[in-house]
């Protein structure tokens, strides 16, 4: 005697396989989540990520702007930095870097000059300490432009 089981055949099982993938993928491509899932599954090579939107709280100006190369001096004054507090100024040039401490007014204003070295573009960077906490933040960035006039 032989027995028969009943039951799903094999082209049964892949339909419903079949069935199961389609709705998945459906799933996962409309559901709201869907950009968290992908990012997740699919994440961007760091070459192709947007850079960093940098916004800072206080602005300074350079004057002149662009600047003659080998001794002019530059007269930067800003605003929206933390008053009466140390300003800590970076200028970094394309041969160097030099460091200045300057004092902010009780108004939040700051005010110093630097003379130009080589041509190039320089970058004017004021960092301060939070008043609460004391971590160091950059406050503003300037770039300024330092050409070499032809005799």
């Amino acid at each position: 005697m032989s027995k028969k089981q009943g039951g799903f055949s094999t082209i049964g099982w892949m339909l419903i396989a079949i069935a199961g993938l389609l709705a998945f993928v459906l799933l996962s491509s409309t559901a709201p989540l869907n950009n968290l899932l992908f990012s997740k599954l699919y994440p961007k090579p760091a070459s192709e990520a947007a850079p960093p939107q940098k916004s800072f709280s206080a602005t300074l100006t350079l004057d002149p702007n662009p600047a003659e190369c080998c001794g002019t001096f530059v007269s930067s004054t800003g605003s929206g930095y933390y008053p009466s507090a140390d300003a800590y100024i970076n200028i970094l040039t394309p041969k160097s870097t030099y460091v200045y401490t300057r004092f902010t007014s009780s108004s939040g204003t700051l005010s110093f000059t630097f003379n130009t070295a080589e041509p190039g573009t320089y970058s004017v960077k004021v960092y301060q300490k939070k008043p609460k906490g004391g971590k160091l933040v950059q406050m503003s960035e300037t770039p300024l432009d330092v050409v070499q006039l032809s005799p």
